[in-house]
């Protein structure tokens, strides 16, 4: 079986599909499909010889492409010679294709392409259904929709969604949506375990140093909902003054300066440690001194932040607009509103029950286990070889 992924940019700061879609492609390639991988290193320039190192010698080809501004939205890729390309090996080889985003100009052109040249393709849309998301810009999002969105997602093969919550929420959006496909994103379990020590991080940032950590991983951005999680930091510390929060992602936005006011206006300065992008054994080291995690999200349609800190033995506080933590019934995960009050109750409990050095950490990693040791691929392998059948040729080879 053959499957074409593509991403609009495998730039880690533009979220979390530059990481789920290589962990996606791998796993697939590790049941016997010949995955090639479409993609720019969006905002960067060109073709970026980092992220092609950083890919090299992977169990699935990468085709990188370089992207410029889109002529619609400018903070958004455009890039015609992926689209070129990408036809150009579909009209040698029938292969499904499968287009990670939604209102991203990159990802909507080739698929408006792929109906045009009458190729079928999944469309995961990585939680673009989520009311939250209609509802900002809102005025945009219908004339793009009726332009070019909508068809794309309603003439795809299939609809890929993480989770049952996802599908849901898509749900309400009012389009005829394809046959819906649920299948988790791949938590790579066995990275997150035997973590660095504590000193690494500590050693870096001194100010850990004897504190309580409660660790945030993901993008600094409005959705992430990260204002009501330092006012939550400010209730934990009227008991727990030594507590700091280490945000652990990138900043593209300047949210970080305003998240340092705020802490400073609420009379505790100094209390943020932000770190920026990490690669994976940073945020390994990152994770091994955390006591506990929190994602607080308006919206998140799976939450890779707090499904891999559960893999590394970290309870989570979870708002209940993180998707994944719908079926998550464990003693490791606290589910709340995303209210200051209730965010620091939770956080407060977690810590009192010794955090990720007590029993909620072997607790934790038991849970992700359970929830994405093995990743259940055999649904989208189905929906796969379903759209195949119908490309002209069918989808050659194994597997």
């Amino acid at each position: 079986m053959r499957v074409c992924h593509v991403v609009p940019s495998l730039d880690p700061g533009t979220g979390g599909p530059a990481v789920t879609v290589p962990a996606l492609c791998r796993a697939l390639a590790a049941r016997g499909v010949e995955v090639t991988l479409y993609a720019t290193g969006w905002p960067r320039e060109g073709v970026p010889e980092e992220i092609a190192r950083r890919f090299a010698g992977e169990s699935f080809a990468l085709r990188l492409f370089a992207a410029r501004r889109g002529p619609l939205r400018g903070r958004l890729p455009w890039s015609e010679v992926l689209r070129r390309d990408l036809l150009a090996h579909l009209r040698e080889q029938p292969t499904v294709v499968h287009v990670h985003s939604l209102w991203n100009p990159l990802a909507s052109m080739v698929m408006r392409d792929l109906r045009l040249d009458r190729r079928p393709y999944l469309l995961s849309s990585r939680g673009m259904l989520d009311p939250v998301v209609l509802a900002r810009n809102a005025p945009a999002k219908r004339l793009w929709a009726w332009a070019w969105e909508r068809a794309n997602v309603e003439q795809a093969a299939s609809l890929h969604c993480t989770t049952q919550a996802e599908a849901e929420k898509a749900r309400r959006c009012g389009w005829r949506l394809p046959e819906i496909v649920v299948v988790p994103n791949s938590v790579e379990w066995a990275h997150w375990q035997n973590l660095p020590s504590p000193q690494t991080m500590r050693t870096r940032y001194p100010q850990l140093r004897g504190r309580e950590v409660i660790l945030f991983v993901g993008r600094l951005n409005w959705v992430k909902n990260l204002p009501v999680l330092v006012r939550a930091l400010a209730v934990l510390r009227r008991s727990r003054p030594d507590t700091l929060l280490l945000l652990a992602g990138p900043d593209e936005e300047g949210v970080g300066e305003e998240l340092e006011r705020l802490a400073t206006e609420l009379g505790m300065a100094g209390a943020l440690v932000r770190t920026g992008m990490l690669d994976r054994e940073g945020l390994r080291a990152a994770m091994a001194c955390a006591d506990a995690g929190a994602l607080i999200s308006l919206k998140e349609n799976f939450g890779m932040g707090a499904a891999e800190s559960l893999a590394a033995g970290i309870p989570v506080v979870l708002s209940h607009g993180v998707d994944l933590g719908v079926t998550l019934n464990s003693a490791a995960v606290r589910r709340v509103e995303a209210r200051p009050e209730a965010v620091a109750g939770a956080l407060q409990s977690l810590l009192q029950a010794g955090g990720a050095r007590g029993s909620l950490g072997e607790e934790a990693r038991r849970l992700a286990w359970r929830q994405w040791g093995e990743t259940a691929l055999d649904p989208l392998l189905a929906a796969y070889a379903k759209a195949g059948a119908t490309s002209g040729g069918g989808v050659a080879g194994g597997g």
